[in-house]
């Protein structure tokens, strides 16, 4: 008997260790293919991260783009406004010299006619004289003329 439970043992032997290479070749596949769902489910997280980053990076430089035209187009106006106080600016001056041009034009004038009216005292007096009038009255004509305030126009 105890060759037959031997012999039988012996069979068994075989099946039993053939049975272990099978389950250790499925336990190892199960985890091959575990490895490769977590490759992939890794892999595609990569993805998306990758695509999330690059959406925010676009974003980003969406959003630097709109605030450089923001800030050109405020450089613009401060441009433009400069420009404008700056021609105001002129144009007052140009004003203001003009006025001072014209009020000299006028105390010009007004002295030029002064100098007439003083011209013509003096030839009147002249003439007073070369008529034969007296000293007396001409040197009393005199001090009036000289005395009297020019005339206003």
């Amino acid at each position: 008997m105890k060759v037959s439970q031997h012999g039988t043992f012996q069979e068994l032997l075989p099946c039993l260790g053939n049975r272990l290479i099978i389950n250790q070749i499925e336990e190892r596949l199960e985890d091959r293919m575990l490895q490769n769902e977590m490759k992939e489910h890794e892999g595609q997280q990569m993805l998306e991260n990758l695509e999330r980053m690059q959406m925010e990076e676009l974003e980003a430089l969406v959003r630097k783009k709109e605030e450089q035209q923001r800030l050109q187009q405020e450089i613009l106006c401060i441009n433009e406004d400069r420009l404008l106080a700056k021609e105001r600016k002129k144009e007052y001056y140009e004003r203001l010299h003009y006025r001072e041009v014209y009020k000299e034009g006028d105390r010009l004038d007004e002295e030029a006619r002064h100098c007439r009216i003083d011209e013509i005292k003096e030839k009147k007096l002249r003439e007073l004289k070369a008529a034969g009038l007296p000293e007396k009255y001409c040197n009393k004509v005199e001090r009036r003329v000289h005395a009297l305030p020019a005339l206003a126009h």
